[in-house]
């Protein structure tokens, strides 16, 4: 709302009829003077219409009610007036019983007064506290909320700083044992780095790769040595695994000198040939009538009487392959 014109009889410093007119166009009107030309009468006299209150009177300790102050020197309180216009409205308040009477009695322009008074509060009140007496004015909350911030801002910097001092303290402790290592060449510490950093390191690269390239090459040598000492080692159990076993064997076959490894081996391929030829009527080396299922079951019985030379046979046979086997990996 838009006021366009102030006018005020009888009212605090008033002592005349007077008239202010206010440019609706502008977002702001500047009163100034020097002391006692009237500036507080003006705002008293928003703050009586508007807020129906005895404006900067109320702040004072007079010893008396505010109201007996409001009537200028020579006017009694019935000639008070103070009419504000607002586009096509213009609203009156004069001084009742009871103190302001505003016609019409709504619909007038809302006024806010920041005194002087209020503003020391701001400054001289507690950070907590500081912003209470201008929660009419501005918005406290997003006051408070950017104060919140930049109270965040600050400990986050400071944090900040903290581990940067922290990290730059440790990196010169480095720098000054890697200077000391190098038996303190240069001025100081940063000095030599620099001149450091500037040499030329190609050569210090392809040493490094070469370095790299050898590393990989020994512990490839390194496993394939422990693949061939395993191999070795495997390769020895095999072998006396291998001896045991030829050398039962051949004991077995001291014992039972017809029971031997071919007779067992024959026996077995045998039975064999004759359990995959059901029909067959005659023997195929002696040509004699036989029987295939009585000729399996004696082939069988006579195989179980020479089951240690099975045994036998059979570990030697797997001794041998892991003889081998153990011998091709140790190549």
């Amino acid at each position: 709302m838009k006021i366009s014109k102030l006018a005020l009889v009888g009212f605090r410093g008033a002592s005349i009829a007077i008239e202010i007119n206010f440019d609706p166009s502008k977002p702001v009107a500047l009163i100034f003077g020097e002391n006692g030309t009237g500036k507080s009468t003006i705002a008293d006299a928003f703050d009586f219409l508007c807020n129906r209150s005895y404006g900067s009177l109320s702040s004072y300790s007079l010893g008396q009610s505010a109201k007996k102050y409001v009537a200028s020197l020579g006017s009694s309180a019935s000639d008070v007036n103070v009419a504000i216009t607002a586009g096509p409205t213009t609203w009156v308040a004069t001084l009742g019983t009871d103190g302001p009477i505003v016609s019409p009695d709504s619909g007038y322009p809302d006024a806010q007064v920041l005194r002087r008074k209020t503003i020391l509060k701001l400054i001289e009140a507690v950070p907590k506290q500081r912003f209470e007496e201008l929660k009419t004015f501005i918005a406290v909350p997003n006051v408070e909320k950017a104060e919140g911030a930049l109270r965040d801002a600050v400990r986050l910097t400071k944090s900040e700083f903290d581990q940067c001092s922290l990290a730059f303290g440790q990196a010169k402790d480095s720098l000054d044992d890697l200077w000391n290592a190098e038996g303190k060449p240069g001025i100081d510490p940063l000095s030599w780095a620099s001149s450091e950093v500037k040499k030329d390191i190609s050569q210090l690269k392809a040493d490094i790769q070469e370095i790299d390239l050898l590393e990989a090459a020994f512990l490839t040598a390194a496993s394939a040595l422990a693949s061939l000492d395993e191999a070795l080692t495997s390769k020895s159990t095999a072998e006396t695994a291998l001896a045991a076993a030829e050398q039962k064997l051949k004991a077995a076959e001291a014992d039972q000198k017809k029971q031997t490894s071919e007779l067992v081996k024959l026996l077995q391929q045998a039975k064999l040939y004759i359990e995959k030829r059901p029909a067959l009527t005659e023997c195929p080396v002696c040509e004699n009538s036989i029987k295939p299922a009585e000729l399996v079951s004696r082939l069988t019985l006579r195989i179980g009487e020479m089951e240690e030379l099975k045994m036998l046979v059979e570990a030697v046979a797997a001794a041998q392959e892991t003889s081998r086997i153990a011998t091709f990996r140790s190549r």
